[in-house]
Formats: C-alpha cells, sequence, structure tokens
C-alpha cells in the first residue's frame, strides 16, 4: 500500500484509540506508527543504496515489531501510557496491510538470511509519480485531509470561522460515500484477475483487496461517527 493509504489507516486506528481513551495524543501517535516503516525503509535505501537494496527491510520485519512492542510494554509498565502501544500496533498493522508474509524472507529476518536485493529506480521521483497516478491514492488522502480538516473546524477560534455542523456533516457523507464506492472498485478489481492486470493501482489483486477493506471500512466508520469534534487534534 502507499502513503496516503496508510496514513488514512493510523487516522482510523487513532480515532478508535481516541474513542476508548479520550487520549487526543493517540491520533498522531498512530499515524506516526503507521507511517514509520515506509519513512524508515525508503530512507535508508536512498541513503544506502549499496548496502540496503529494497524499500522494505528493518521496518518492515517481525524484528522490529517486536522491538517497539517491547518498547511498548516498558512505557506502559513504567508510566501506565498505551501511547507505546498504539505507536507499535500500528507498525504492525502496517506490515499486515503490505501482506508481509508473503515475503517471508523480510518479514522473519533474519532467520533466512539477509534481505533480498531489489534494484531501486527512479528514486523519490518514482514514488512521487506512483502516489500521483494512483486514483485510489487521491481518495484517501482526500479523506485524511477531511478528517485532519473537519476535527479542527468543529469549534471557532479567535479570528477564525467555523464550518457549520450541518455543512461538515454534507462533506463527511460525501467523504464517505466516496469512501464507499472507491472500496466497492477496489474490491471488484482485486477479485477479478483480468481487471486487476489491466488496472494496475497496486502490486497484485491481494494488495488491491487490501485497499479495498481499508476503503469501505473508513466508509463505515465516518457514516457511524456522529460528528469529528475538534478536541481531538487540539
Amino acid at each position: 500500500m502507499y502513503l496516503f493509504a496508510h496514513l488514512f489507516t493510523g487516522l482510523l486506528v487513532g480515532l478508535g484509540f481516541f474513542s476508548l481513551c479520550n487520549d487526543r495524543r493517540l491520533v498522531p501517535v498512530c499515524v506516526a506508527g503507521s507511517l514509520f516503516p515506509d519513512l524508515l525503509d525508503k530512507t535508508l535505501v536512498f541513503l544506502i543504496p549499496g548496502l540496503i537494496g529494497s524499500t522494505r527491510t528493518i521496518g518492515h520485519t517481525l524484528l522490529f515489531a517486536g522491538v517497539t512492542a517491547l518498547a511498548a510494554l516498558i512505557v506502559w509498565h513504567r508510566y501506565r501510557s498505551i501511547i507505546g502501544i498504539a505507536f507499535a500496533g500500528t507498525v504492525l498493522v502496517h506490515q499486515l496491510l503490505d501482506l508481509m508474509w508473503t515475503q517471508p524472507v523480510t518479514w522473519f529476518f533474519p532467520l533466512h538470511g539477509m534481505f533480498p536485493f531489489v534494484p531501486v529506480t527512479g528514486g523519490f521521483l518514482q514514488f512521487l509519480v506512483m502516489e500521483l497516478t494512483n486514483p485510489s491514492e487521491w481518495v484517501f488522502g482526500l479523506a485524511s485531509a477531511f478528517i485532519v480538516l473537519g476535527g479542527c473546524a468543529g469549534l471557532p477560534g479567535p479570528g477564525s470561522s467555523s464550518l457549520s455542523g450541518r455543512s461538515t456533516a454534507i462533506m463527511q457523507y460525501g467523504v464517505a460515500c466516496l469512501l464507499g464506492i472507491t472500496g466497492a472498485w477496489l474490491i471488484m478489481t482485486g477479485m477479478d484477475p483480468v481487471s486487476a492486470t489491466g488496472t494496475v493501482l497496486y502490486a497484485g489483486p491481494d494488495k488491491t483487496l487490501v485497499a479495498g477493506v481499508v476503503a469501505l471500512s473508513g466508509a463505515i466508520v465516518l457514516f457511524l461517527v456522529p460528528s469529528l469534534k475538534r478536541q481531538v487534534f487540539l
């Protein structure tokens, strides 16, 4: 999955943690955990391409997920804070959404030896083009922007205007419908091998199905949540 899909997933998980624990810090923490494996591995492959020959290495291993989980348990034991658990949990969610069990050499590193070397061409520009040419990423990006902006527009501030409840609700349900349509389309595309190969959205029908499930989950959440509150992000 790509950047905005992981960002959107982090926001959804963060909102879930917030609804359970009423701790606004958990939203950005979950976003950070959801993005961290890609930020770490892509940075490494661009900085030291001769040593790290793949965009999925350290941050996509069960070893890394285990280390973050251990650190989270230490934080919980010492401070009774679930911030570490939220971060470690979304790191693992990132790996599951990337279907890392289909890449056992990487996921179970170092049990099967070193990471496979996959030549990376095009650098950062290639990843940017992949993001901008994937229509589902536009939907995930729009939905992520709505969650953030909608959460920050609920209450008026000094010298600022706020959206009315009706306007926010219309946008919320509109984005939910768009996510639902996108999710259904991705799932149907992923279930049809011919369409999946003809419409290259993700690397394989299984990843397309996962992206569709994420989009549908987001649509359900936005339909069920009565309104986004500014206090989540302030």
